[in-house]
């Protein structure tokens, strides 16, 4: 069993983020050998809308299904998977319900036909945006979502507590518990992140060393090195493909950023997204 912790989830940086600010997936559990975990998070992330004011938590199940090769002049393979997710209330830990979907791809390989039955899960997006809609309850009490914001810091639990903190129906406070968050992130994660991004940049893997960068906040003491990877970087990357980056680069630029700006690095540093307003 493979378990998949959000916290790693990322290179969703030119995918249609259009699954809200209040959803954290906080694990996938994951039989299908072929299937890889980021990019099933990812198609999940840009085939669902939710903007509804519930906090919602998503455990995924991935459970491999019948498989078969189909000879012919051209070998066709057929992978079929049963996805469930399961839909709990973040704030509560009230399970909302669950829901069934079952997958197919086919393709000329194994692993073409895993791709293409991720690709599948496009077709199911109404259906998940429904599903998910539908148990929105409409109200939140804000001083319970940051008193469970703070118990998520308390335990490392970054993303739990900046999505509840990033919640637009509780906004008193929230920029000045975001940082706190961050603050905390940083401290634990920017070295190793430095460190790996200096490596990927040395032997010119410079989408990867991106990657490392954009966890790194420029404002925090690992900050002070990222403009010289940068500058190392230079035009080897397209930063007008990928909107993150860009934005992480004009943030750099600006001698004085605002507070929502500053609140957008924010997103892109721990979620590693813009996320929708």
């Amino acid at each position: 069993m493979k378990l998949f912790k959000a916290s790693t989830f990322i290179f969703f940086l030119c995918i249609n983020f259009s699954f809200g600010q209040n959803v954290l997936i906080s694990s996938i559990d994951n039989s299908v050998p072929k299937v890889n975990d980021q990019k099933l998070m990812d198609m999940l992330v840009s085939a669902t809308e939710y903007h509804g004011i519930t906090p919602i938590e998503l455990r995924i199940i991935l459970s491999e299904g019948e498989s078969e090769k189909i000879r012919g002049i051209e070998n066709r393979y057929v992978t079929i998977a049963d996805l469930n997710l399961q839909a709990f209330d973040l704030l509560s830990g009230e399970h909302l319900g669950s829901k069934d979907i079952r997958l197919t791809g086919t393709g000329n390989s194994e692993s073409a036909s895993c791709r293409e039955l991720i690709k599948s899960i496009r077709r199911k997006k109404q259906k998940l945006t429904t599903w998910m809609t539908g148990m929105d309850q409409g109200a939140i009490d804000c001083n319970q979502l940051r008193q469970k914001a703070e118990s998520l810091l308390r335990t490392n639990d970054f993303e739990g507590a900046f999505i509840l903190a990033n919640n637009q129906n509780c906004q008193e406070g929230a920029f000045e518990l975001k940082e706190k968050i961050i603050l905390a992130y940083q401290g634990q994660t920017c070295d190793n992140a430095l460190q790996k991004a200096e490596a990927l940049v040395a032997i010119k893997n410079y989408e990867k060393a991106v990657y490392h960068i954009l966890r790194i906040d420029p404002d925090s003491n690992c900050g002070e090195k990222v403009n010289a990877l940068i500058d190392q970087i230079g035009d080897n990357y397209q930063a007008d493909t990928d909107q993150a980056y860009d934005f992480y680069l004009k943030y750099l630029a600006n001698e004085e950023n605002t507070r929502k700006e500053r609140a957008m690095l924010f997103e892109i540093i721990l979620l590693n997204k813009l996320l929708d307003e």
